[in-house]
C-alpha cells in the first residue's frame, strides 16, 4: 500500500483550551500554522472468500501478535457480537472469530445479566506483560436496571445509573474468557454527566500497567482521558475503582461534538510517550504527551476508500465523506486505524453504483499511516 503525505492550508481554530479536571492543566494555544495533513488509502476488511466483512460495527483495534484484534458493539450483526475478531495487516479476516465466554463469578455478579445478554462492548487493550490478557469496557447500559440490592451498592457511579465496567479477558485457545469485572466510579468534581451512549471508546496500556481510557463526552460536551492503575490485586474485587484525571492537555470546545473514538500509545525516539487519539468527527489525530511537557499536536487526516475487490467500474480510490474511525493501533512502524461504519452517515460515501452494496452492508476498512509521517 502506498501513502501520500502533504501539508495543506486547512486551519483548525479551537474554541477552547485545556481540560476540565480538578486541577489546572496546560492549555493548548491556537495554531499559528496549518495543521499537517496525512492521506491514507484503506483496504476493505475481507473474509476468507474475499468478500467484505458485513456490518461488524467495529468498536476497537489493538495490535496482537502478527496482526490485530477487534470486537463489535451491540449494533453489529448478531453473529459478530460477543466475539473477538483477528485481522492481519493485509485486512484479511481470520476464518474463525473466537467467542467471549463468561466465568461463573461474572454470571453470578450484579453485572451478569447485562454482560451475558446484550452488552455494548467497546475498545480493547492488551496487557503490556501478558498478551493472553485483554481489557475491554462497556458503554450503553441504559436498558439494564440493577436489582434493588445491586443498585444500593453500585448506584453512586458519579455518572450513569448503571456503572461503566472494565472486563478482563483471558485467552483460552478456542474462546476468550471474561474472568473478572470492575465498575468505574467518578467524583462530582470530574463532571462527567449522565450520557450512557457517549462513554468510553478507547483503551490503551502503558508499560507500567496504567490503563488510559478515552471518553467521548463529559458534562460540558468535551472529550476526556482518564486513567486506572491495574495492580496485581486489581481483579480480585468487584468494588468500585476510582478513575483518575491525569494532567494532560486534551482539546476542548464550546460547541459541536468532538469525541475521541480510539486510543493508542507511541514512544518516540527521544523517549516522549504520546497518546494517539482518533477524533472521529474531526478527521483528526491528536498527539498528547502523557507527561504534559509538550503541546498537543493536531494532524488532519484524509481517508480514501478503495474500490470493492475485483471491481473495475469505479475509481480506484476516492476521499471518504465519512470515515468513522473507531480503532487505533501501533504496529510494524505504522499507525493502523479501522472504522466503525456509522449507519446514519456511511451511505453518503457512495459515489459509484458498483460499490453501493459494500457500503450498504456497512463494511469496514483498515488504514495504515507510517509513523514517520506523523512524528517527524
Amino acid at each position: 500500500m502506498r501513502f501520500l503525505c502533504r501539508i495543506t492550508a486547512i486551519v483548525l481554530v479551537l474554541s477552547g483550551c485545556g481540560v476540565i479536571t480538578e486541577h489546572e492543566s496546560k492549555t493548548i494555544p491556537l495554531n499559528q500554522l496549518p495543521n499537517p495533513t496525512v492521506v491514507t488509502k484503506g483496504q476493505w476488511v475481507v473474509n476468507d472468500n474475499g468478500q467484505p466483512m458485513e456490518n461488524p460495527q467495529t468498536s476497537g483495534l489493538t495490535a496482537w501478535r502478527d496482526g490485530f484484534l477487534s470486537l463489535s458493539d451491540r449494533s453489529a450483526e448478531l453473529y459478530h457480537q460477543q466475539r473477538i475478531h483477528f485481522i492481519d495487516t493485509s485486512a484479511q479476516l481470520a476464518p474463525v472469530s473466537l467467542p467471549i465466554h463468561y466465568s461463573e463469578t461474572i454470571r453470578n455478579s450484579c453485572f451478569g445479566e447485562y454482560l451475558t445478554a446484550n452488552p455494548d462492548l467497546e475498545a480493547l487493550a492488551v496487557s503490556p506483560h501478558n498478551d493472553q490478557e485483554l481489557v475491554m469496557v462497556t458503554e450503553d447500559a441504559s436498558y439494564s436496571p440493577l436489582s434493588r440490592e445491586c443498585a444500593e451498592q453500585y448506584s453512586p457511579t458519579g455518572s450513569t445509573p448503571f456503572p461503566t465496567l472494565l472486563v478482563r479477558l483471558l485467552f483460552q485457545q478456542d474462546h476468550w474468557l471474561a474472568s473478572a469485572v470492575r465498575p468505574l466510579q467518578f467524583s462530582k468534581s470530574q463532571g462527567l454527566g449522565n450520557f450512557p451512549n457517549d462513554g468510553f471508546e478507547g483503551l490503551v496500556f502503558d508499560k507500567n500497567n496504567t490503563l488510559y481510557m478515552a471518553l467521548e463526552k463529559d458534562g460540558s460536551g468535551n472529550p476526556r482521558i482518564f486513567t486506572v492503575d491495574i495492580t496485581d490485586s486489581f481483579w480480585q474485587s468487584q468494588t468500585f475503582v476510582e478513575a483518575q484525571s491525569p494532567e494532560i492537555s486534551v482539546p476542548s470546545f464550546s460547541k459541536g461534538r468532538h469525541p475521541i473514538n480510539g486510543l493508542s500509545l507511541y514512544t518516540d525516539s527521544l523517549g516522549t510517550e504520546w497518546l494517539i487519539a482518533a477524533a472521529r468527527n474531526d478527521n483528526q489525530l491528536w498527539l498528547i504527551d502523557t507527561n504534559d511537557q509538550h503541546e498537543t499536536r493536531i494532524i488532519d487526516v484524509e481517508y480514501y476508500s478503495s474500490s470493492t475487490p475485483s471491481n473495475d467500474e469505479c475509481e480506484p480510490q476516492k476521499v471518504m465523506h465519512t470515515s468513522g474511525i473507531e480503532g487505533v493501533a501501533v504496529a510494524h512502524t505504522s499507525l493502523w486505524l479501522i472504522n466503525d461504519p456509522w449507519k446514519e452517515q456511511y451511505l453518503n460515501n457512495i459515489e459509484c453504483d458498483a460499490d453501493a452494496q459494500t457500503y450498504q452492508q456497512f463494511s469496514p476498512l483498515l488504514f495504515e499511516i507510517p509513523l514517520d509521517e506523523i512524528f517527524h
